[in-house]
């Protein structure tokens, strides 16, 4: 199963509403949500947390103008949906799962990767950017990089 969702811009003052909404639902002190779905039965179903955070992300990327695509988690993507994603070229995801011993399955002669350990991948990626930019911060406010910046400026003004 795979949707994609495009927006539409006559939908943009729904998507505003909806999104203001499900920013105010947060979990009661027992774990419950006060989301339901009302069915035609009246019955009322709540809402799990997770579902309600999918639908946070869905509407604000819609309100956004962004189409939305919804995949299992047990989908096989192949390098060049992993590359795609990650807005890289396909050698270049390849080089850097390659780097960081990535498992991929082989079909043949074709690497597919499990979307969960794309996902793990991508975030593990993200934590190594972190941490990363957060050093390349501390060295140049030990060196004071900043104070030479603002002279540097200084002369151009």
């Amino acid at each position: 199963m795979k949707t994609i969702t495009l927006p539409t811009v006559s939908n943009y003052e729904e998507y505003l509403k909806l999104s203001l909404a499900l920013d105010k639902f947060q979990l009661s002190g027992d774990g419950s949500t006060p989301a339901t779905l009302k069915c035609p039965s009246s019955e009322e179903i709540p809402f799990p947390e997770e579902v309600i955070d999918i639908l946070r992300k869905v509407v604000n990327a819609l309100k956004g103008g962004d189409g939305v695509s919804v995949t299992k988690i047990n989908a096989k993507l192949t390098t060049q949906q992993c590359a795609d994603m990650m807005g890289v070229s396909r050698p270049t995801f390849i080089k850097l799962a390659e780097d960081r011993n990535v498992k991929f399955e082989y079909i043949g002669r074709h690497r597919r990767m499990s979307l969960s350990d794309f996902v793990e991948f991508q975030e593990a990626l993200e934590q190594e950017r972190e941490y990363h930019l957060t050093q390349m911060v501390r060295d140049a406010q030990e060196n004071n990089l900043y104070e030479l910046t603002k002279e540097y400026m200084k002369i151009y003004e």
